[in-house]
Formats: C-alpha cells, structure tokens, sequence
C-alpha cells in the first residue's frame, strides 16, 4: 500500500473533524476515521492503526482529567478489559474482513440507537467487570468500543469529568493491551507507524480546538447531522461487506 499525497490529506482531515466532533459532542472519533482508513486498507490494517491514535489521544485526556478518574471503576473494568483487548486483537488478523466490516458497522449503528433511547439502568462493581470483556472484545476486535464502555459507565453512575476521565485510563490500557499483538500478528505493520504517528497529533488537536470551535453551533442540529453521516458510513460498510 503505498498513499498518496490525496489520501494523506483525506486521512488528516477526517481525523481532525472526527475527534473534534467526539470532544464536543462525544461521538467517537474512531467510528468516522476507520470506514476512511477502510478506502485504501485491509479492514484488520485500519482496526490496528487506531490503536496507537487512541493512546496518544486518551494519555491527553488522562492529564487532563487526572483529578476526576473514578478509580475503583477504572480497576474493575479494566481488569477484564485488557484480557478481551488483547483476545480481540489476535481475532483481527484471522476474522474474515467480511465481518469485520459487520463488526464496525454494528458498533455505529449502536451507538445511534443508543444515544437515541437513553437506556437507563444500573450496575455494580461486578456489574463493570464483566462489561469489561465486552468492551475489550469490541475494542479488540473492531477497534471501537465506544457503545458499550458509555453505556456501563453511566449505568455505574459516573458523569461529566469522571465519565471522561476514567473511560480515557480504561482506552489508554486496552491500547497497551492490543497493540504487541497486532505487531505479533502482523495487523500492525511498520510502514503504518508514520502515518498512526501524525494522525495521532492531528487526533489530539482535534480534541484541544473542538469545543472552541463548535461553541457557537446549534449542537442538537448539528448532531442529527452526524448521526446521519454516520448512519449512511455504517450502512454502506454493511453493504460492501455483503455485496
């Protein structure tokens, strides 16, 4: 796979106006940069390289938000969430692109059923760790997790800060726990470290200016427009896996 200076800028801008989107209006960055990484790369070679662009990304929130991580939450989850990170990832390489595609496309449509319901329950302690095999699977397998892990977290009862916060130490250890074994498998190759590596920059800026920038939108408008983009990228995976 050799890029083009095309689709540098389209990998560049796409993950810029997708994390900036997911720090004001906490849509996941990864649901709009990986069906575009999915143009010019193997379903498995995209879930790899959000990898190391979600580390860089959530080591930022992780500063940033250090004084409100609900610790206790972020034990019991992650405790689980690292064995099915890493279960998940192996999975990447061997799982037909097919479904990998379907996997995707399942997290987005998802997550808009979801932000369009507002299910309400509650969890526990136990309740989070064994969500975190969920979640880790997800985010192994598929690359995002997003879907699941706010929807335990809320249940837990975190909001706000906290919420951000210990979801961003959950993300930065899933990552930790996928990424040796995408090298191993070979889902990460070394010729995409350059480009994880200005992504994962241009990610975090994406988070810094988002607010700023979007401040003055109307932000329910301008989030049904979203949802609608991401309705018709899952759609069209679902498509392309299936056709």
């Amino acid at each position: 796979m050799i890029l083009s200076p095309a689709d540098w800028a389209l990998f560049v801008s796409v993950a810029f106006a997708g994390f900036v989107v997911s720090s004001a209006l906490g849509i996941g960055g990864t649901m709009v940069l990986l069906p575009t990484l999915i143009l010019r790369m193997t379903p498995a070679e995209a879930v790899a390289l959000v990898a190391p662009v979600m580390l860089v990304n959530n080591l930022v929130k992780v500063w940033g938000f250090r004084h409100d991580i609900h610790r206790q939450a972020a034990l019991y989850v992650s405790l689980t969430a690292v064995v099915g990170a890493a279960v998940g990832a192996y999975f990447t390489a061997v799982v037909d692109a097919k479904w990998l595609l379907l996997g995707i496309a399942t997290v987005i449509f998802t997550a808009l059923l979801l932000g369009r319901v507002g299910m309400r329950w509650t969890i526990g302690n136990r309740g989070l760790f064994f969500a975190g095999f969920v979640i880790g699977g997800a985010s192994g397998l598929v690359g995002a997790a997003g879907a699941p892990t706010a929807l335990a977290m809320r249940a837990y009862g975190l909001v706000r800060h906290s919420f951000v916060g210990t979801i961003a130490v959950l993300a930065v250890l899933m990552q930790v726990a996928k990424i040796p074994v995408y090298l191993s498998t070979g889902a990460m190759t070394l010729r995409l470290w350059p480009l994880a590596a200005v992504l994962s920059v241009v990610a975090t800026a994406g988070v810094f200016v988002g607010r700023a920038l979007l401040r003055h939108l109307d932000v329910e408008r301008f989030k049904i427009a979203i949802d609608i983009v991401l309705f018709l990228i899952a759609v069209w995976l679902t498509l392309k896996a299936l056709l």
